[in-house]
Parts: structure tokens; C-alpha cells; sequence
């Protein structure tokens, strides 16, 4: 075992954290699967507004740098949309 000197302990700098596995970047195809369901689903007018929200009006038009944060968004939707619109029963069933 190799004893850390008080200098070291001390001296403000930090041990780099390994590297982490990245996921991918999302593709074009991959926000499309996922705005495309929500369409289906009755909720065009929400997908509209999200691509509004991050700079276009249509999928081509989104900078690729914003498709990580357009899916976030997107499944922050469907979570909402799941939660509100199709409540499940209470337990009791009254």
C-alpha cells in the first residue's frame, strides 16, 4: 500500500477520474422514431412546439449538437402525457 504524502493530500489537485463509457450521439433517425410515435399518438401539436423550442420548424432544420437535449425533452413529454393522460386505476378500484 502506497502512503499519499501531505503534500500531495494538500496540494489542491485532484487525481483524474477514469474515462466513463459514452453513450453514442443520438442520429436524426433516432429523434425521428421517437418524435414520429408521439405524432401518431395525437400529440403533432407538442412535437411542433419542441422542434420551435430548439430552432426549427421541421427535424432537418435542428443542429445535430441539439438532439441529445430535443430527445430529453421529448421523453420528458411522453412521461408527462403517460402520467396525466392515462392515470392508472387506484389500487382499491374506486
Amino acid at each position: 500500500m502506497r502512503l499519499t504524502p501531505l503534500a500531495e493530500m494538500f496540494s489542491g489537485k485532484t487525481a483524474e477520474a477514469p474515462a466513463t463509457p459514452t453513450e453514442p450521439a443520438p442520429t436524426k433517425e433516432d429523434v425521428r422514431a421517437i418524435l414520429a410515435e408521439m405524432s401518431s399518438r395525437g400529440f403533432t401539436a407538442q412535437v411542433k412546439e419542441l422542434l420551435r423550442q430548439h430552432g426549427a420548424a421541421t427535424l432537418s432544420g435542428i443542429d445535430p449538437t441539439e438532439y441529445a437535449a430535443l430527445i430529453k425533452d421529448a421523453e420528458g413529454l411522453r412521461k408527462w402525457v403517460i402520467t396525466h393522460c392515462y392515470p392508472r386505476p387506484h389500487p382499491t378500484g374506486g
